[in-house]
């Protein structure tokens, strides 16, 4: 059962593919182990790990991106199948890679990761059919709120960035960004903008004080036209700077034991913004998020919260237990 409400989620896809095994011994070729693999096993990653958060919430997700056409780029069709995704949003290219992250792990500790991608800008056809999709999906799907999930593949260029944030809020919908550091400076006039804290200070240039950073935030605000800021700062917690940075909330970490971060930014602006077109404040919309961006570190692999789980956080953070 969903809430009938769609978020449009563009940016980045991947796959996350763990290979699990046991290291016993090391390579006589070089000193480095040898993982015997007893599994693998695909996960969506990024944008689509974004969609499958939205759809486990009980909220119907729609995604926009650029996939190769590629073994991983078939293997994440058949993940937007087997997790009931839309893929119609789904541009195949002829010449891109798809990003895909593979992760080798021994006794339920990562021991190495490869990347395999294309991190240029995707070409000027694709940029239009994703801003053209953008502005008629918002016309024909009743789209509730945007999603940016940048992870600085290519998919988002300063054109799509522009165009998009343009044409939403010129429907007076919401539009939220999970940044990376390459195009902080171009997400003007958005309502919500998710860094974390270390690529906050590597765009400052070096690590502030939660003085130094609060005055650092609200400035950056007030440049960009930013109504609300979500920096997440993993065992610490979260802190919501809302109201142009005039109001500052600090939220602790719930204490859980780390399994795995792969992920939990993309639960953080999935559930904060399930939780906005709920009708939730700002303030408790973060601190159901940073419920639930710790919960899934406490799972391994990539991870979700079912829409159980998230009435559950809803109803201990905020009271707030009728989401749907």
């Amino acid at each position: 059962m969903t809430s009938g409400k769609s978020v449009l989620v563009i940016g980045d896809v991947m796959v996350d593919e763990y290979f699990t095994g046991i290291v016993s011994r090391i390579s006589p070729e070089a000193s480095v182990p040898i993982l015997d693999v007893k599994s693998i096993t695909d996960f969506p990653g990024g944008a689509a790990n974004v969609a499958v958060n939205v759809n486990a919430a009980g909220f119907k997700p729609v995604v926009l991106s650029v996939i190769g056409n590629d073994r991983e780029g078939r293997i994440l069709l058949d993940l937007f199948d087997k997790y009931g995704i839309d893929k119609d949003g789904l541009i195949i290219s002829e010449t891109r890679k798809t990003t895909v992250k593979q992760r080798f792990i021994s006794n339920n500790r990562q021991i190495f990761r490869a990347d395999i991608e294309d991190v240029s800008n995707i070409s000027a056809d694709e940029e239009n059919r994703i801003i053209e999709k953008t502005a008629s999906w918002l016309e024909t799907k009743e789209i509730s709120i945007v999603i940016l999930q940048d992870y600085n593949k290519g998919v988002l260029t300063a054109n799509v960035i522009e165009k998009v944030i343009k044409l939403v809020n010129s429907k007076g919908v919401q539009v939220c960004v999970d940044p990376k550091k390459l195009n902080f400076d171009r997400y003007d006039n958005v309502f919500l903008f998710k860094p974390n804290q270390r690529e906050f200070s590597d765009y400052i240039g070096r690590e502030l004080s939660d003085d130094e950073l609060e005055v650092a935030v609200k400035n950056f605000q007030n440049k960009h036209h930013i109504e609300n800021v979500l920096l997440t700062r993993g065992a610490k917690g979260v802190v919501m700077f809302s109201e142009y940075g005039n109001k500052v909330k600090y939220i602790p970490s719930n204490e859980r034991q780390v399994a795995d971060v792969t992920g939990a930014g993309d639960t953080v602006i999935s559930i904060m913004s399930v939780c906005l077109i709920s009708g939730m404040s700002v303030e408790n919309s973060a601190s159901i998020a940073n419920a639930a961006g710790g919960f899934v570190c406490g799972k391994p692999g990539v991870a979700f919260i079912s829409r159980d789980e998230l009435l559950q956080f809803a109803k201990k953070e905020s009271g707030f237990c009728n989401i749907f």
